[in-house]
């Protein structure tokens, strides 16, 4: 082989004349003379020493070799535009990555919509999405879905969460009192509740703390807990007669503010608002 490297430019002409159908075609494609394709593709064969293209009629055709080489050169040619690509979209002011926080109460089915909507219109821009942990250095985090507003950050309302108190349907929580009597706080204190790891304030040696609400749903389904879980999630549950409404004195539906939270330290780059904006409409 030549001591001077094959280039991707020279790939990309031979793909182009396979692809195309030929010289002719491949140099309208390309906007070059048909010349410059011929010597594009006579020297690559010189630098390899090895031969590519063979004409069959009038047609040109790879040879055995050279459709083993362009099979690889073709993935060569991917991952090179794809790289272009991507320096393009960094270049144009888009981010590399935006870190969502979800906290364990709000429920991920809710943005749904939203964030397929963000992958179609940022496929570049990748989507750190961490859910249900308190783990993390807040500052660092672009996006915060939480009751909690953290400070250093603008805040507004994105809606509410309504939590059902609910139990497995064998719990003996249930048997307790009579079945039309409600039950009080002492009855709730002598079985464990789950918790998520968040409502720190709730930490007592009977509450199990579980960082995302889908843990939660998962002991309370075993008979292991009682808890406050979102309407939308337990539904289904219910209907099918698993879980049943808890009949508290006070407290069996708790509604609770989320806010939409951005950092104002810095100022934020179109996909961090165009994501704040698709959430807003989930």
């Amino acid at each position: 082989m030549s001591e001077h490297k094959a280039n991707l430019d020279a790939w990309q002409v031979l793909q182009t004349v396979i692809d195309a159908g030929g010289f002719t075609q491949a140099a309208t494609r390309l906007k070059r003379s048909q010349s410059a394709i011929s010597y594009s593709i006579s020297k690559l064969e010189d630098q390899l020493q090895l031969e590519l293209l063979t004409i069959q009629g009038r047609r040109a055709v790879l040879t055995s070799t050279g459709e083993l080489l362009l099979g690889r050169a073709r993935q060569l040619l991917s991952d090179y535009q794809q790289l272009i690509d991507y320096a393009r979209h960094l270049n144009s002011g888009h981010a590399a990555e935006i870190s969502l926080w979800l906290d364990g109460i709000y429920p991920v089915q809710r943005l749904q919509k939203a964030l397929l909507e963000f992958r179609q219109q940022f496929p570049l821009t990748r989507l750190n999405l961490q859910h249900g942990t308190t783990q993390v250095d807040m500052n660092e985090i672009d996006i915060i879905i939480s009751p909690v507003r953290f400070p250093g950050k603008s805040h507004h309302q994105l809606g509410k969460v309504e939590l059902m108190a609910v139990a497995h349907v064998n719990h003996p929580l249930f048997e307790v009192n009579a079945p039309l009597e409600a039950i009080d706080q002492a009855a709730l204190a002598q079985f464990p509740r789950i918790t998520l790891t968040s409502e720190s304030a709730l930490e007592t040696a009977q509450n199990w703390p579980v960082t995302t609400l889908q843990q939660a749903r998962e002991y309370i389904l075993l008979g292991l807990a009682y808890g406050w879980l979102p309407i939308e999630m337990v539904a289904d549950d219910l209907k099918a007669g698993q879980l049943k409404l808890l009949p508290l004195a006070s407290g069996q539906h708790e509604h609770v503010s989320v806010y939409l939270q951005c950092s104002v330290q810095q100022p934020e780059n179109k996909d961090v608002q165009s994501l704040t904006k698709l959430l807003d409409l989930a």
